[in-house]
């Protein structure tokens, strides 16, 4: 007979970090590397960031929670080469996917001392040197790379899978709009030199809705 009260698996608990998954190509799918990373903090130079994942057009995308110490307005920035955006608790913070070369963006959002805010980051490296830096300041906090201290790493989960869908849905409406009156160009994919693949209106509007956008 089975007991009526059973013992629970015990739930897996991950280290200070934030889940690091790693594509090997620009689209986000095929192979994949999984594994924590307690800061974002990486200077890859010409090497892949990890075994199985190429040097040259790779992605990357890191989830979990972000613990502020203060009540207030945060700076968040990011230091890479190339493209990156930020999401906290599901809203864009900043973006610039297209980039190419070393740059710095910046986006600021208020957070709540003790709360544990979602957060998810994705990095494209197109070609050339990569790397990656994810720093925070405020009002009390000094500009630093954000400590493992204060994240928690956690596997992505359907929201961050809308995020990034609308992020991808933004700008397959970006490149529609920029080639309005040409029915054979409509961005479907993304190739693996970060240019756009085009099809006619009919594959576009059947791949978009069929989800193409979920890559």
């Amino acid at each position: 007979m089975k007991p009526l009260i059973e013992n629970l698996e015990p739930r897996q608990l991950f280290a200070d970090g934030l889940m690091g998954t790693y594509f090997n190509n620009a689209n986000l799918s095929g192979t994949t590397v999984q594994r924590v990373d307690t800061t974002i903090d990486f200077n890859w130079a010409k090497s892949g960031p990890a075994a199985n994942i190429a040097g040259d057009t790779f992605v990357a995308r890191w989830t979990g929670k972000i613990k502020p110490a203060f009540t207030e307005t945060y700076t968040l920035k990011t230091i890479s080469d190339d493209g990156v955006r930020v999401w906290i608790d599901h809203k864009l913070i900043l973006s610039n996917w297209g980039m190419t070369g070393a740059g710095t963006n910046v986006g600021s959002v208020a957070l709540q001392a003790g709360g544990e805010h979602d957060i998810m980051i994705e990095y494209r490296e197109k070609s050339g040197s990569a790397a990656m830096k994810f720093l925070w300041s405020s009002a009390s906090q000094a500009e630093t790379v954000v400590p493992s201290s204060r994240l928690i790493a956690e596997e992505p989960d359907l929201l961050d899978a809308i995020d990034h869908a609308f992020a991808f849905a933004g700008q397959q409406l970006k490149q529609t709009i920029a080639h309005i009156g040409r029915y054979d160009r409509y961005p479907e994919i993304t190739n693996a030199d970060g240019t756009w693949k085009t099809v006619d209106v009919n594959t576009w509007t059947a791949g978009f809705f069929a989800g193409a956008l979920w890559q």
